[in-house]
């Protein structure tokens, strides 16, 4: 747990991305409810496996930032979801996940549609392991972003994917488009 430099400042930084200096991660920001200490958390340490290194949180661009799915943490991100505003309680501190995720096509397609269940098993396919007690607290997470989805779906700008020429079967032009890695 690290908090970000300026100390009293760092509220100013909350409509922008924090990434870790190191790894360049998209940090969770907390706040501890007794000193009003904001502190940025690798997604990771939720799940009790925390990264080899503290966060070292800085501003960044978001296109800079490893964005990653928000519910598997596959690094092809394809959706903006929006939902209503969601926090949680952990321990001292209280965490304001807000009410914008990334995700990759297959959770993407889980929350738009209300599977719950599928969103699930991807998460357990292909996140990393979850503890019993990260596991629980994941799938409630899940389970209100869900229920606080606001449709539509919207294609994200901060995904990572290769260009590919194709061409084009109708006009046998070379059309430019974008493919999972």
């Amino acid at each position: 747990m690290t908090s970000l430099p300026g100390g009293e400042n760092a509220e100013e930084y909350v409509a922008s991305l924090i990434a870790c200096q190191i790894c360049n991660v998209a940090l969770n920001r907390s706040v501890d409810d007794a000193t009003g200490e904001i502190i940025y958390l690798h997604p990771m340490e939720l799940a009790n496996d925390p990264p080899e290194h503290l966060p070292r949180p800085i501003v960044v661009e978001p296109t800079i930032a490893q964005i990653v799915c928000d519910f598997c943490s596959d690094q092809h991100v394809v959706y903006g979801i929006h939902t209503s505003p969601i926090a949680a309680v952990v321990g001292p501190f209280r965490q304001n996940f807000g009410d914008e995720w990334h995700a990759c096509a297959e959770c993407g397609t889980s929350v738009s549609v209300g599977d719950l269940k599928g969103l699930r098993a991807r998460r357990r396919r292909a996140a990393p392991k979850l503890g019993p007690e990260a596991d629980a607290f994941a799938t409630l997470l899940n389970r209100e972003v869900v229920a606080g989805f606001r449709p539509p779906l919207e294609v994200s700008p901060l995904g990572r994917w290769p260009a590919a020429a194709l061409r084009c079967r109708p006009c046998r032009r070379f059309v430019m488009v974008f493919i999972p890695c």
